[in-house]
């Protein structure tokens, strides 16, 4: 019996936080080494005092990641536990203690901005592509709309909202309408630009992702980016010359007027505002029928 108790590094005093970053910052480093030279690439890994999360796009890679570490750690004595060691795909809930997620979604009588989208992102699991998913996220954006500073990390807000909108298809205009004010609050041009393109990648692995490329084209219009999207209807907005539709079949009269219109209206573009208004999404709530 161990009455609780495992082999490790004691916590609860800066001493033992002073032995603990020596003995894994070594161990951090000893690990650097060992995937570089086995050339594991594409992966980040985070740890807080002896809590370490492994982030990578392959499963296999992860693991791979894990066998290193762990032997990294035997050779100064120390091991994973094996009851707190797991893989998951939901990135945002199980990079979380349960407990402290518990404690999120039920303890706490007030919430932060980042506490909300967690709860909401609890909403989307449960019940995906749901009305009340949609009025959540609208109240979300009520609540962020006329701020000029967030002192949350806008882009941990960012990464939630995008996780939703990628199984929840019915919620892009409303995500994308939140998006927009969130990169609007990040000054950098080139991390606005970071950050969509990572958007974009996240969205070019599903199919069928036009209609959100075309909604995040709006988010940043008016702002200072550059993207390259796959839909047609966002290629005809930076250049009018392409087409859309396969307009051969028509009689050359009617060719001349089709290819004279463009439908793409700059005025409007002119006049937009940067962050997206909740009229715009009203638009084209799901319910309107066509």
């Amino acid at each position: 019996m161990s009455f609780g108790q495992t082999n490790g590094i004691p916590q609860g005093s800066v001493l033992m936080d002073f032995i603990a970053e020596m003995v894994l910052g070594y161990a951090d480093l000893e690990l650097s080494k060992i995937l570089t030279k086995s050339n594991v690439k594409d992966y980040k890994i985070l740890r807080y005092r002896d809590d370490y999360r492994i982030f990578t796009n392959d499963p296999c890679q992860g693991e791979v990641i894990l066998k290193y570490l762990t032997q990294v750690l035997i050779e100064l004595g120390l091991r994973l536990n094996p009851n707190k060691t797991l893989s998951s795909n939901n990135v945002i809930q199980h990079s979380i203690k349960p407990d402290k997620l518990y404690w999120i979604l039920n303890g706490k009588k007030s919430m932060n901005l980042q506490d909300h989208l967690l709860i909401i992102h609890d909403l989307s699991c449960k019940f995906p592509n749901s009305g009340s998913l949609t009025k959540a996220l609208t109240s979300f954006y009520e609540k962020i709309k006329d701020r000029k500073k967030i002192k949350h990390n806008v882009q941990a807000l960012i990464s939630i909202i995008v996780e939703i909108a990628l199984k929840n298809p019915r919620i892009y205009p409303i995500s994308s309408a939140i998006l927009s004010k969130l990169l609007s609050l990040i000054e950098s041009t080139e991390k606005q630009t970071q950050i969509v393109n990572s958007i974009i990648n996240k969205f070019d692995k599903i199919p069928n992702v036009g209609y959100m490329e075309i909604w995040l084209q709006r988010a940043i219009i008016k702002m200072n980016i550059k993207s390259n999207f796959t839909e047609k209807l966002c290629s005809k907005v930076n250049d009018s010359t392409i087409s859309i539709w396969n307009s051969e079949w028509l009689s050359n009269s009617l060719l001349e007027i089709v290819e004279k219109e463009d439908i793409v209206n700059s005025q409007t573009i002119e006049d937009m505002d940067p962050v997206i208004d909740i009229g715009e999404v009203d638009l084209f709530d799901s319910k309107t029928n066509y």
